[in-house]
């Protein structure tokens, strides 16, 4: 037996094999002194793959030989916990005020391709115009997030488009530089490009260390995942908020979770808004709602959320994801980014789809 870079069917068995050890893995380059010990009639004839038992040894030797390399999060979906309750059947009253969100789940994992959903590294851009910077500053723009089309696949068949494209395009990209006076947020710049575009090309923007350190994110891909979502806690009605605290089956719930001083909290942690890096849906607001107006005065829609972590230790039980591991735990890939914005808040992007070339514009939120 051959081990080759173009061995596909032994790539995808001996990741596999990994994946039974509870370890993603990544192919590396080297010796193929450990594929000779297996000998030749390991590999199925047939089918050109590689028996489990078998693919689990080869990985062994392998990673002892160093044909195969760890790396964390190759391949890697993440999946929230479900909601402690049936959100359907106990509280009727907030149907209507379900949305669909998508957990970016950014997880570092450095490369110098552009043509991927990522936050930092290298991003696409149009070969014949210059990488946008700060007027005032001539400072460059920050590469802050990436999302192509391709990489937003629907959970069930026939499902529209969930996350909005403009006309012709393919790739969003939110960019941002810190202002001139230093304070929050940043100046911030959407762009809508088409991907396959003649002439589109890669651009990275240096990361220079200094005071801004913690806006200019780590390079990490993003491991989307669609959810239904509810109302954060400070966005429901004062109606809603007492048939909630009128709901019997609440009240236990809350109690058990060591909130029976505060309900309102365990709805907060465990059933409205996800936390994190997300599109679409409801802000997860660290304070309390602002809502933006257009320079023509329309209402704007929450279009998406960069923010400071992904969870933290009063709702990791629920917004943790499952193969993060422990529940209870707050560790884990909790802020892979880097990004720490003000007192570890968030940036909420919202825009116009009434306007031309829906404007954007962000509020800031910390605690």
């Amino acid at each position: 037996m051959r081990l080759t870079q173009r061995s596909d069917a032994r790539r995808r068995s001996v990741v596999t094999a990994g994946l039974i050890c509870g370890t993603p893995l990544g192919f590396g380059v080297g010796t193929r002194a450990a594929a000779m010990q297996i000998g030749d009639k390991s590999e199925d004839e047939t089918t050109g793959h590689f028996p489990a038992k078998r693919a689990w040894v080869f990985c062994m030797i392998a990673l002892r030989e160093g044909v195969l390399q760890f790396r964390p999060h190759i391949q890697m979906n993440f999946t929230t916990r479900e909601p402690p309750v049936n959100m359907f059947e106990e509280f009727p009253d907030l149907h209507g005020l379900a949305r669909r969100c998508i957990r970016l789940h950014p997880r570092a994992a450095p490369s110098t391709r552009a043509d991927l959903s990522k936050m930092g590294g290298a991003f696409l851009q149009p070969e014949a115009e210059p990488w946008p910077s700060d007027a005032k500053t001539g400072q460059e723009y920050y590469p802050v997030l990436q999302v192509l089309r391709k990489d937003l696949k629907r959970p069930f068949p026939d499902a529209g488009e969930l996350f909005p494209f403009q006309e012709g395009t393919d790739c969003f990209q939110l960019l941002w530089v810190p202002r001139s006076d230093e304070e929050l947020p940043p100046h911030i710049l959407a762009r809508w490009l088409n991907s396959g575009s003649p002439g589109m090309s890669s651009y990275v923007v240096r990361f220079r260390k200094g005071k801004h350190d913690q806006l200019f994110p780590r390079e990490c891909k993003l491991h989307p995942e669609e959810i239904l979502e509810y109302p954060h806690r400070w966005a429901l009605s004062k109606y809603l908020a007492e048939v909630l605290l009128a709901n019997r089956r609440f009240l236990k719930l809350a109690e058990e979770n060591g909130d029976a001083d505060n309900p309102l909290a365990f709805y907060q942690t465990h059933l409205g808004s996800a936390p994190g890096t997300k599109l679409l849906g409801h802000p997860h607001w660290v304070q309390y709602p602002e809502w933006p107006l257009s320079d023509e005065g329309f209402a704007m829609e929450h279009l998406l959320t960069i923010s400071s972590g992904e969870w933290d230790p009063g709702d990791c039980g629920r917004w943790k994801p499952i193969e993060e591991g422990d529940p209870l735990s707050a560790n884990g890939a909790i802020s892979d980014p880097g990004l720490s914005i003000g007192d570890v808040g968030d940036i909420y992007v919202c825009f116009s789809k009434r306007e031309d070339g829906w404007p954007v514009k962000c509020i800031f939120q910390c605690s």
